[in-house]
C-alpha cells in the first residue's frame, strides 16, 4: 500500500477538467473507502485500492447501480 500511496498521475488534472464525472467517480471511491484512488494512464478508468474485501465489495454494489462499467479484481 505505501507504494501505490505514492503513485499519481500527472494527467488526472488536465482529464478531470475536461471531463469532471472522472473526478467524481474518484471521489465516490474515496467516500467509499478506498485507500489508493487514481486515474488509470491517461483517462478515463479510475481505480481504487481497498486493504479489506468487504469495503471493496461494497464499493462495487454502490458504483454499479450508477456507472455503466465497474469491476471488482483481486491482485495476485
Amino acid at each position: 500500500v505505501a507504494v501505490a500511496k505514492a503513485a499519481g498521475n500527472v494527467l488526472e488534472p488536465v482529464c478531470s477538467a475536461l471531463y469532471p464525472e472522472t473526478a467524481k467517480v474518484k471521489e465516490q471511491l474515496i467516500r467509499l473507502g478506498s485507500q489508493v484512488t487514481l486515474m488509470s494512464g491517461s483517462g478515463p478508468t479510475v481505480f481504487g485500492l481497498f486493504e479489506r474485501e468487504q469495503r471493496a465489495r461494497r464499493a462495487y454494489n454502490t458504483m454499479r447501480a450508477t456507472l455503466k462499467e465497474v469491476y471488482l479484481c483481486q491482485t495476485c
